[in-house]
């Protein structure tokens, strides 16, 4: 059966001299897994698509019982060329697509997810705050995959308005200083946690903190976050 779905590129490697398998995030079906023949070879009308997160229309003929669909047309929205061309905001799109490709199963359709992730793209293409950004599309993205951190009152006692507050990843939000323990828990300043709720411009600090969050919940190093930071500019 033929079917079109909107897609973003995760990931594509060579399987012949001519073809490529694919990893795409769609809208429609969620993360497929898909072959697209010839589309290594320049005269193919697939030549040129399926770029690292590249948005784009595909056909797909599915193949349930086999496990790799095949791709057999493909149009342009848009390859985000803004972003491709700042490094750092290329960096930044990588840890999306690292978490979808851990966090994400075959055939399990995240619409809102997928949504929500090509916002945070256009943003970065458009030349947002790039730790405003970060922050606030793996603060969706963990939402989406049900791991969202509590950021309003104490996941322990309920307390708001906390002079001191730490950032729990295993009790999975914030935890006031009544509540903290010597488990790994991050401390927040009113400004950091006012910059995880989106009230105030993101920083390095505070993205570094949810990305030790984010490792937790997920049970895996992100190491896209690593080329992030030193791709980032000083100062």
């Amino acid at each position: 059966m033929y079917e079109n779905c909107d897609a973003l590129a995760l990931r594509r490697y060579p399987f012949s001299e001519t073809s490529y398998v694919l990893t795409l995030f769609t809208r429609e079906f969620g993360r497929v897994d898909a072959l697209a023949k010839g589309a290594r070879r320049r005269r193919n009308p697939l030549f040129g698509h399926f770029d690292f997160l590249a948005y784009e229309e595909i056909t797909l003929f599915r193949r349930p019982r086999s496990g790799l669909d095949l791709a057999t047309a493909a149009a342009f929205y848009s390859d985000f060329p803004r972003l491709r061309s700042v490094p750092a905001r290329f960096a930044a799109a990588g840890i999306f697509a690292e978490i979808l490709l851990a966090a994400c199963q075959p055939s399990d359709p995240h619409r809102v997810l997928f949504d929500d992730l090509l916002a945070t793209l256009r943003h970065l293409d458009a030349g947002g705050n790039i730790f405003t950004t970060a922050t606030a599309g793996l603060l969706l993205m963990l939402r989406e995959l049900g791991f969202a951190p509590r950021l309003h009152e104490c996941v322990n006692c309920g307390a708001t308005n906390v002079a001191r507050a730490f950032l729990s990843p295993s009790r999975g939000g914030l935890v006031c200083e009544n509540c903290a323990a010597a488990a790994p828990e991050f401390l927040l300043s009113r400004l950091d946690l006012a910059r995880l709720r989106g009230e105030a411009d993101g920083d390095a600090r505070t993205l570094r903190t949810l990305k030790h969050y984010a490792e937790y919940v997920l049970g895996r190093e992100l190491v896209s976050f690593h080329l992030f930071f030193r791709l980032m500019p000083r100062g």
